[in-house]
């Protein structure tokens, strides 16, 4: 009689398994890095947006105290501006000595990420028009 069984290697076997770990470990490490990159490319994603939403808040905040000096050319103080619960917004408006020019200074904070916009208005003093000389966004 033929055996048809045949005894396999068991040096075959060794290097199956070997074979297999060894590409189960570059899957591993590949599916890992992906991971990383889409970590990182999120974190990125929502630190540019509450950087937007910092300038954002901070554009209308300034712009506020532009308002609040066509209406009363004469203030003068610190105004917290209520944007969003995630953010804290304030006004500080002050008169630049000797002159008819008030500074406005906004802050924004969203998160870790701050802006500060200063715009430098002129206010007439004969007609009380409010003229806009500089808006500079400074951080």
């Amino acid at each position: 009689m033929i055996n048809v069984y045949q005894k396999q290697s068991s040096n075959q076997g060794q290097a199956a398994l070997a074979t297999v770990f060894l590409i189960g470990g570059v899957i591993i490490l590949f599916a890992l890095t992906l991971a990383f990159l889409a970590l990182r490319v999120t974190a990125s994603t929502f630190s540019a947006e509450a950087g937007s939403r910092a300038l954002a808040a901070a554009t209308a905040a300034a712009e506020d105290g532009i308002i609040r000096i066509v209406r009363d050319p004469n203030f003068e103080g610190t105004v917290p501006f209520p944007a969003s619960t995630s953010t804290v917004t304030s006004v500080d408006i002050r008169k630049v000595p000797f002159t008819n020019q008030t500074k406005i200074t906004a802050s924004s904070t969203v998160g870790t990420n701050s802006k500060i916009i200063e715009v430098i208005v002129d206010v007439s003093s004969s007609t009380g028009r409010v003229d806009v000389l500089s808006w500079e966004a400074v951080r």
